[in-house]
């Protein structure tokens, strides 16, 4: 499977990929959605949850964010993230810095300072793992002012219907959907 940048000074440039079923990617009809409705990423500090190859990450970072906090459980996944990371930086002229963090992603964002600057948050857990979800809406619901916005990725059919989301994160102000994964977004400000 490829996956590249599609947007921001590194648009077009192609990323490494597992060659296992390590990870499951964002579709690129969900990623092209809601990074062309937010074009500019710029004084943004982008956290990419759950990163798999960091190419949520890597766009927003294309796009002018500031800095990119990739958190991934999987040490082999975060290499390779790691190893996307330093491909782009060095072939292109990426100004915002990548942050590398291999833990339990909801320990990690328990423990975040609340932001200076814009803060966004893009959840993308592996969809059977409702207790990451669940744990993440309970966070959101003590310190909501940990983020600006926050991007919740999730499958119908395997993670839970759209109406036990809603019951765990609110209804969305927006949404993008691809057969029967969605994009619920929220903004906090």
């Amino acid at each position: 499977m490829s996956i590249s940048i599609l947007g921001g000074v590194a648009k077009g440039a192609n990323l490494a990929t597992p060659n296992s079923n390590l990870t499951r990617p964002t579709s690129v009809l969900l990623k092209r959605r809601f990074f062309d409705s937010h074009q500019s990423f710029e004084d943004v500090e982008f956290y990419d949850i759950c990163a798999g190859s960091g190419s949520i990450g890597l766009e927003a970072l294309s796009r002018g964010a500031s800095k990119a906090v990739f958190v991934e459980l999987n040490a082999k996944a975060l290499a390779l993230a790691k190893q996307n990371y330093q491909t782009i930086v060095t072939k292109y002229p990426v100004e915002g810095s990548g942050e590398f963090i291999k833990g339990d992603c909801v320990k990690y964002l328990e423990k975040l300072e609340v932001p200076s600057e814009q803060r966004v948050l893009f959840f993308d857990p592996p969809y059977e793992n409702q207790s990451l979800y669940t744990g993440l809406a309970d966070l959101l619901k003590k310190r909501p002012e940990l983020f600006t916005k926050v991007v919740i990725e999730f499958c119908r059919q395997k993670t839970a219907p759209e109406s036990l989301v809603q019951q765990w994160f609110g209804k969305p102000d927006k949404s993008y959907r691809q057969g029967t994964s969605f994009l619920y977004i929220y903004d906090l400000t």
